[in-house]
């Protein structure tokens, strides 16, 4: 059974696909502790799951075949008191009730009489700002201070989490960073942990957030895309296509950028994917690459694909444009946008939104000698050099396309060489 479930923001109408306690969904997050005045959500045990439950593990034989999974998400800690409340704790359960006087220390999901391991010492670590592996007790199998990581979970600030765990190799890794993603690429702990000896076939996950005398306010929301991460994928992209061009013996065309064919580590670093259309090309007097049908998803091909059939340089450049706008508008192809996705903010600097739209635009030229090479875009994301000038109004399309007029009021400069001769070759 394959359970998956992606939520870039949360709504109020997502509420009926969890099973809630007092949690609700507020400003496009889950409100794992309520919100209210700080003595009403004193001494309370808060959880939210996902109602539908996930198969954990199932017989096979004599043995069991553990299920795989991976769930990233951000949260936030907010401190209503000095110290705060008790922590969040993400949570996998066979039982979507919780446990009776399960708040304060018992973390939202044992209490004195469930928990397996009562003779143990109360305190493991006097470092609150800690993540901890725990199965069936309040007592950590593993446990690591942050401190060392940059990351301070109680300080209102957007924490990435990311929990892994390997079926067939059993080790359950976590993995946390601040917002530059710097500590996402090895876990903070991993520990071989055979779930199928501690839970049911079928469990839930979620997250459950206790408080005490001690409050704080827990918030989980998608992984986000702000202004440095969308700016670190397209330059990535860029950076991709640029070595498919120049870095490699045989030129190569990738026929499919679009935002799908785009993957991202856990650091939200991009590589480039799908290359099932893509073909490498040689330097000769020919200046296209034949294709028997047309390659490529409509919204992001260029338009004079329709009438050639054929992929070029310039056309991987305004797949790549449209990518751009796409990434930084938060729009879907052929989608009316304003110019910045609401989502990141505001956060980008004075004129650099402007100049992403701008750089887009002109990858995105309805004649294909006015597009910048991959060369130049790299050097405008670098800021070597300052975007292209681009018409006020959008240019027809007129094929076939004519060469650049270097009027005053737009500068194609810097698609000079573009259309480099290359060998036609028939798609396989």
């Amino acid at each position: 059974m394959c359970l998956k479930f992606n939520y870039p923001i949360f709504v109020e109408a997502d509420e009926n696909h969890f099973v809630r306690n007092n949690s609700y969904i507020v400003l496009n997050s889950l409100q794992v502790t309520p919100d209210v005045i700080v003595a009403s959500i004193s001494n309370l045990s808060d959880c939210i799951l996902y109602k539908d439950p996930f198969k954990l593990w199932k017989k096979k034989g004599d043995s069991r075949d553990i299920t795989s999974f991976n769930s990233t998400f951000v949260l936030n800690i907010t401190p209503h008191t000095v110290p705060g409340g008790e922590g969040l704790a993400f949570l996998i359960t066979g039982e979507t009730g919780l446990p009776d006087n399960s708040h304060g220390r018992w973390l939202g999901n044992v209490n004195s009489t469930t928990d397996r391991l009562p003779g143990r010492a109360m305190q493991e670590t006097g470092d609150d700002n800690h993540v901890g592996l725990n199965v069936n007790s309040i007592f950590s199998l593993k446990q690591k201070p942050l401190a060392d990581y940059s990351v301070n979970l109680w300080t209102a600030t957007n924490i990435t989490a990311r929990v892994e765990y390997d079926g067939k190799n059993i080790p359950l890794s976590v993995f946390l960073s601040n917002e530059t993603g710097e500590y996402m690429k090895n876990p903070i702990i991993s520990v071989p942990l055979n779930l199928s000896e501690y839970l049911l076939q079928d469990v839930f996950l979620g997250f459950s957030a206790p408080t005490s005398n001690y409050t704080e306010l827990n918030c989980i929301s998608g992984p986000t895309l702000n202004w440095q991460r969308r700016y670190n994928i397209i330059n990535g992209v860029a950076k991709a296509l640029d070595y498919l061009r120049n870095g490699c013996k045989k030129k190569v065309l990738h026929q499919d950028v679009k935002a799908s064919n785009i993957m991202l580590d856990l650091g939200f670093n991009a590589r480039l994917g799908d290359f099932g259309l893509v073909h490498t090309i040689q330097q000769t007097e020919q200046t296209h690459h034949s294709t028997k049908e047309i390659a490529g998803t409509r919204g992001y091909m260029a338009p004079e694909s329709f009438l050639t059939g054929r992929a070029t340089m310039e056309t991987d450049i305004y797949e790549f444009g449209i990518l751009m706008l796409e990434v930084f508008c938060g729009r879907e192809p052929g989608d009316h946008c304003v110019l910045a996705d609401s989502r990141m903010g505001g956060d980008f600097g004075d004129g650099e939104m402007e100049d992403m739209f701008v750089l887009g635009l002109a990858c995105c030229h309805p004649n294909p000698n006015c597009r910048p090479s991959m060369r130049s875009v790299l050097q405008v994301l670098t800021g070597q050099v300052a975007p292209p000038i681009v018409p006020l109004e959008r240019p027809a399309f007129i094929w076939p396309s004519m060469p650049p007029s270097f009027r005053e009021d737009f500068d194609c400069s810097i698609a000079k060489g573009q259309m480099t001769p290359i060998t036609e070759v028939r798609r396989r």
